[in-house]
């Protein structure tokens, strides 16, 4: 006998409640692969000509940042009980968007080792917290639909990413920060968007019909002839 599904933040919310919060994950995951498309192909490139990292230090920011992924990612399920998933996925794209978008005006080895560190913690935060919203979005018979879906969202995002990533390296290598900084400042954006409750009709329809009834039973006086 199959046991019954965990009980999620669906409850309660309407399939087009569901719908739009699902999108919205959608739409945070892409803007989120995008930002990462967009860095990932001309870190090095950036670290030896402008972050003061020369020849194989400039793997040193890998190394930093995959430190801070490990360290942010035992505490953040922990943090995540805490105060909750939705508030730890905006905390977490707050600091990915202060520590990569910063990157852009940084010129010094240690600042970026830094700041790379930052948003290593952050974004370890981020994948895991994710996936629990979907999974709470979801019951167990679509989640297997729900997360290919969210893989192929990210996809696109890593396809396409690189494509801008090369439109704002035409300005300079610093740009390509600042673009994946704004686009993750949208991704926090819209995940404060948070999908409007349903209105209790059967509670507005239970006061009119009270109010009727009220109207009715009101006696009536006739007017003198």
């Amino acid at each position: 006998m199959n046991a019954p599904a965990a009980p999620g933040i669906r409850d309660g919310m309407t399939p087009r409640q569901v719908t739009f919060a699902f999108r919205g994950l959608l739409a945070v995951r892409l803007l989120g692969a995008l930002a990462n498309g967009i860095m990932l192909p001309f870190i090095i490139l950036w670290a030896h000509r402008v972050g003061g990292l020369s020849g194989a230090a400039a793997g040193a920011l890998f190394l930093v940042q995959a430190a801070g992924e490990f360290t942010g990612g035992m505490a953040g399920g922990v943090l995540a009980d805490r105060i909750g998933h939705r508030r730890m996925m905006l905390l977490s794209t707050t600091g990915m968007a202060l520590g990569y978008g910063s990157l852009f005006l940084v010129h010094h080895a240690v600042l970026a080792l830094v700041l790379f560190l930052a948003a290593g913690l952050f974004e370890s935060a981020f994948h895991p917290t994710i996936a629990a919203l979907i999974g709470n979005l979801h019951t167990d018979e679509d989640l297997h639909q729900a997360y290919g879906l969210t893989r192929v969202v990210a996809s696109i995002g890593s396809v396409v990413g690189p494509i801008l990533g090369a439109v704002a390296v035409a300005f300079s290598l610093s740009s390509v920060f600042a673009v994946a900084g704004v686009l993750l400042v949208g991704r926090n954006r819209r995940l404060r968007h948070r999908p409007r409750r349903p209105r209790h009709r059967s509670r507005d329809r239970t006061r009119s019909s009270r109010r009727r009834c009220q109207e009715r039973a009101q006696p009536v006086h006739p007017h003198p002839a």
